[in-house]
């Protein structure tokens, strides 16, 4: 079975910041897209809720989905919080996520995130893909795709495999290499040039300053020398 992503639109994550990320938990609502990609974030805000417990209110999403489908968009899942700390989906929610699952005959799976309230700690979202046999798939990736997503997202890869590069194009290029290549090695003769001269620059400097410190010093010593020797002559 491939594993699934949850992809979502930036403006349906965004949605999901400002609502369930910034109030109390056990608030939620529902997932709406296509082609299993997230583009709506639907907040049921009439559903019944406790410290510990949601539960979607029906009578309110169930015509806001009925026009979504007229958009050729169904329900992808449901995504609801949890105190700060509780990140699974506990005993209640995957009994009610099997009761949805088991009334929805073409539906195999649903998107099913927990997320913590910046109202309490910082904001976080936990994807989690259940299935109609019960079986619940954690660390699922997060991909947040811009809202053209179609620019993004299907590109045709075939196209990409089977497409031959153009022979002109190749041999262009290589006499570009062959021409950055002989650059290159002409380059380096010419530096190595230089360098050799640079260098025996420097050794011939170097010589003379040599040179030039032991004249000098030579010269310290015979002065030395002529005043000692003129000192001992007065002396005599």
């Amino acid at each position: 079975m491939k594993k699934l992503k949850f992809i979502i639109t930036t403006t349906a994550y965004q949605q999901i910041v400002k609502t369930l990320g910034s109030k109390n938990p056990e608030q939620g609502g529902i997932l709406i897209g296509k082609d299993g990609i997230i583009t709506d974030f639907v907040h049921d805000e009439f559903a019944e809720t406790s410290s510990s417990t949601y539960s979607l209110n029906i009578s309110y999403l169930n015509p806001i989905i009925k026009k979504f489908k007229e958009d050729n968009k169904e329900l992808l899942g449901i995504i609801h919080s949890h105190p700060y700390g509780c990140r699974k989906l506990s005993r209640q929610d995957q009994e009610y996520f099997a009761g949805v699952l088991n009334k929805a005959k073409d539906v195999d799976y649903l998107f099913t995130p927990i997320v913590f309230s910046a109202k309490q700690e910082e904001f976080h979202i936990f994807p989690y893909v259940f299935y109609k046999d019960g079986k619940i798939e954690e660390e699922v990736e997060l991909e947040i795709v811009p809202n053209n997503y179609d620019e993004f997202i299907n590109k045709d890869e075939k196209t990409k495999k089977t497409e031959k590069p153009d022979p002109n194009v190749v041999q262009e290029r290589k006499q570009l290499l062959v021409a950055i290549h002989q650059n290159i090695r002409a380059n380096s003769s010419a530096e190595n040039e230089r360098l050799l001269i640079s260098r025996l620059v420097i050794i011939a400097l170097l010589f003379w300053n040599i040179i030039v410190f032991m004249l000098g010093l030579s010269a310290i010593v015979l002065t030395t020398i002529y005043f000692i020797i003129t000192k001992n002559l007065i002396t005599f």
